[in-house]
């Protein structure tokens, strides 16, 4: 799991900061199977709808397997839809005993009409017998959720087709609160929520730490977007999938990461660390951490 932390963040690395919207509207002139549980007027014209935004994805085979997977998606030149920073499995044991913990990437995938989304899903490996899935369904009116059916072959389980469902997952704006190593610490969050914004995701705020750390002195730190980390290489606090990534420089050299895992939607906890890089201290292992919405 540690090799695909790596990779995800390397991924976040080769991000940049664009300028620009898109403008996501189409007619529909006909009416497609809604599997999404939206309203399809059929003839009357309509706004596209977008799927950008972060997205929990179950595929559902069998009388009661699934999978899940998270990631973030863009539709910045309609109808292009893309995952830059790839689509990653949560929990990577499968019913077959095979270990998944690879991203996944966003082969070509569109929105079509006003509601008919395919993604194709292609498994980062260099395995000969790499995962694939395509998915068909719709876009619900609410544009928060998706469903449809899918084909596709994998080693991870002996379906190859089955159903799927996707929901957004929400924004993390807002205050959260936590402990842990004997400090505390309170976040404020602002997520850039914008589903036209090639910057949706981007984090901003601060958060203020407690408890006499000489690793992670008691302070009031920004969250930052892009922070170099060297020349022409940049890092974004963001929230992508189900990941929060915050990052913080100071004047003193020190650099402070957190990661933060929160797969449902709407969860109101977040666990993960922070860590530091610089003065005071060279290097750390992090404080292992609770969040808690406030």
């Amino acid at each position: 799991m540690a090799r695909l932390r790596l990779t995800f963040i390397l991924a976040l690395v080769a991000l940049t900061v664009g300028c620009g919207s898109s403008s996501n509207i189409g007619s529909n002139n006909g009416g497609g199977t809604n599997y999404g549980g939206g309203t399809n007027n059929g003839g009357t014209a309509q706004s596209q709808l977008n799927p950008q935004g972060n997205w929990l994805f179950r595929l559902i085979y069998g009388s009661n397997s699934s999978r899940s997977f998270t990631g973030q998606l863009f539709e910045l030149y309609p109808p292009a839809v893309t995952a830059p920073s790839g689509l990653r499995p949560i929990g990577a044991a499968c019913t077959s005993g095979y270990v998944d913990d690879n991203l996944y990437l966003l082969t070509p995938s569109q929105v079509t009409g006003t509601a008919d989304v395919t993604f194709n899903f292609q498994q980062q490996t260099g395995l000969v017998q790499a995962a694939t899935y395509t998915l068909t369904g719709t876009i619900a009116t609410d544009q928060l959720h998706m469903s449809g059916i899918y084909t596709g072959s994998s080693p991870c389980e002996s379906a190859t087709s089955g159903t799927w469902t996707a929901q957004v997952i929400p924004s993390v704006t807002g205050n959260w609160a936590g402990s842990g190593g004997g400090m505390s610490a309170v976040f404020n969050i602002t997520e850039n929520a914008d589903k036209t914004s090639p910057n949706l995701g981007q984090l901003s705020g601060t958060f203020t730490t407690a408890g006499g750390s000489p690793c992670i002195p008691d302070a009031t730190y920004n969250i930052e977007h892009p922070m170099a980390i060297s020349t022409n290489q940049y890092v974004s606090s963001s929230h992508v999938g189900e990941i929060v990534f915050l990052f913080s420089q100071t004047s003193s050299g020190l650099t402070i990461t957190g990661e933060f895992d929160s797969v449902e939607p709407g969860a109101t906890t977040m666990t993960g660390s922070l860590d530091w890089v610089g003065n005071p201290q060279s290097m750390g292992n992090g404080f292992t951490f609770t969040l808690n919405r406030q």
